[in-house]
Protein backbone atom coordinates (compact mmCIF):
# COMPACT_ATOMS: atom_id res chain seq x y z
CA UNK A 1 0.00 0.00 0.00
CA UNK A 2 2.16 2.33 0.69
CA UNK A 3 4.59 2.38 -2.49
CA UNK A 4 1.51 2.82 -3.93
CA UNK A 5 0.46 6.07 -2.15
CA UNK A 6 3.69 7.09 -3.02
CA UNK A 7 3.63 7.12 -6.40
CA UNK A 8 0.22 8.62 -6.68
CA UNK A 9 1.59 11.53 -4.75
CA UNK A 10 4.85 11.94 -7.05
CA UNK A 11 2.06 11.58 -10.12
CA UNK A 12 0.44 14.11 -8.62
CA UNK A 13 3.07 16.49 -7.28
CA UNK A 14 4.85 16.20 -11.29
CA UNK A 15 1.11 16.76 -12.88
CA UNK A 16 -0.08 19.97 -11.07
CA UNK A 17 1.21 23.09 -10.52
CA UNK A 18 -0.30 24.05 -7.35
CA UNK A 19 0.96 25.81 -4.38
CA UNK A 20 3.13 23.81 -2.01
CA UNK A 21 0.37 24.04 1.14
CA UNK A 22 -2.39 22.69 -1.41
CA UNK A 23 -0.10 19.84 -2.32
CA UNK A 24 0.57 19.13 0.88
CA UNK A 25 -3.07 19.08 2.17
CA UNK A 26 -3.71 16.71 -0.76
CA UNK A 27 -0.98 14.53 0.54
CA UNK A 28 -2.16 14.38 3.91
CA UNK A 29 -6.07 13.69 2.96
CA UNK A 30 -4.82 10.44 0.65
CA UNK A 31 -2.94 9.17 3.51
CA UNK A 32 -5.83 9.71 5.73
CA UNK A 33 -8.24 7.58 3.37
CA UNK A 34 -5.91 5.24 2.77
CA UNK A 35 -5.28 4.50 6.61
CA UNK A 36 -9.56 4.57 7.25
CA UNK A 37 -9.82 2.26 3.94
CA UNK A 38 -6.93 -0.67 5.95
CA UNK A 39 -9.10 -0.31 8.93
CA UNK A 40 -12.39 -1.12 6.84
CA UNK A 41 -10.21 -3.77 5.19
CA UNK A 42 -9.46 -5.58 8.24
CA UNK A 43 -12.46 -5.85 9.13
CA UNK A 44 -13.22 -7.35 6.20
CA UNK A 45 -15.61 -5.16 4.97
CA UNK A 46 -15.88 -4.54 0.85
CA UNK A 47 -15.53 -0.78 -0.43
CA UNK A 48 -16.38 0.70 -3.41
CA UNK A 49 -14.87 4.24 -4.48
CA UNK A 50 -17.14 6.98 -4.77
CA UNK A 51 -17.93 9.58 -7.35
CA UNK A 52 -19.29 12.30 -5.10
CA UNK A 53 -20.24 13.00 -1.92
CA UNK A 54 -17.92 11.01 0.65
CA UNK A 55 -14.17 9.25 -0.10
CA UNK A 56 -16.04 5.67 -0.64
CA UNK A 57 -18.65 3.45 0.26
CA UNK A 58 -18.16 0.50 2.43
CA UNK A 59 -20.33 -2.45 2.39
CA UNK A 60 -20.70 -4.76 5.36
CA UNK A 61 -22.32 -7.98 5.89
CA UNK A 62 -24.07 -8.84 9.13
CA UNK A 63 -25.15 -12.14 7.56
CA UNK A 64 -25.34 -14.02 4.50
CA UNK A 65 -28.36 -12.13 3.65
CA UNK A 66 -28.19 -8.86 5.26
CA UNK A 67 -25.56 -6.38 4.84
CA UNK A 68 -26.33 -2.19 4.99
CA UNK A 69 -24.33 0.61 3.21
CA UNK A 70 -21.61 3.32 5.25
CA UNK A 71 -21.07 6.58 3.20
CA UNK A 72 -17.29 7.05 4.42
CA UNK A 73 -15.70 10.73 4.07
CA UNK A 74 -12.51 11.40 5.45
CA UNK A 75 -11.26 14.90 6.60
CA UNK A 76 -7.68 15.44 8.00
CA UNK A 77 -6.61 18.63 9.60
CA UNK A 78 -9.22 21.27 9.13
CA UNK A 79 -10.82 20.44 6.27
CA UNK A 80 -14.87 20.68 6.71
CA UNK A 81 -17.75 19.41 4.54
CA UNK A 82 -18.68 20.45 1.13
CA UNK A 83 -21.97 21.52 0.34
CA UNK A 84 -22.44 18.41 -1.96
CA UNK A 85 -21.17 16.02 1.19
CA UNK A 86 -23.49 18.08 3.17
CA UNK A 87 -26.69 16.80 0.83
CA UNK A 88 -25.41 13.20 0.65
CA UNK A 89 -25.11 12.38 3.95
CA UNK A 90 -28.73 14.19 4.51
CA UNK A 91 -30.10 11.83 1.70
CA UNK A 92 -28.16 9.09 3.14
CA UNK A 93 -29.52 9.44 6.49
CA UNK A 94 -32.97 9.82 5.37
CA UNK A 95 -32.62 6.31 3.96
CA UNK A 96 -31.40 5.09 6.99
CA UNK A 97 -27.83 4.25 5.77
CA UNK A 98 -24.87 5.38 7.68
CA UNK A 99 -22.62 8.32 6.76
CA UNK A 100 -19.42 8.73 8.81
CA UNK A 101 -17.04 11.22 8.86
CA UNK A 102 -13.58 10.44 10.53
CA UNK A 103 -11.22 13.03 11.61
CA UNK A 104 -7.14 12.49 11.45
CA UNK A 105 -5.48 14.90 13.20
CA UNK A 106 -2.14 16.58 11.39
CA UNK A 107 -0.24 15.19 14.28
CA UNK A 108 -1.50 11.31 13.60
CA UNK A 109 -1.12 11.83 9.54
CA UNK A 110 2.68 13.09 10.41
CA UNK A 111 3.71 10.66 12.95
CA UNK A 112 2.21 7.72 10.36
CA UNK A 113 3.97 9.18 7.67
CA UNK A 114 7.35 9.03 9.17
CA UNK A 115 6.63 5.78 10.58
CA UNK A 116 6.04 4.18 7.34
CA UNK A 117 9.65 5.76 6.35
CA UNK A 118 8.43 9.20 3.85
CA UNK A 119 10.16 11.80 3.18
CA UNK A 120 9.62 14.74 1.31
CA UNK A 121 12.81 13.75 -0.29
CA UNK A 122 11.14 10.43 -1.79
CA UNK A 123 8.84 12.92 -4.15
Amino acid sequence: MHSILIGVLTNLYNSTKLKPIIIENRKKGLVGEAVVKEIYKNRGSKIIPAKQGCDFIVINRLSNKKQYREYVEVKTGYSRQTQKQRVLRKKAIQRGDNYTIHYLSDLFVENYLSSKGDTQNEM
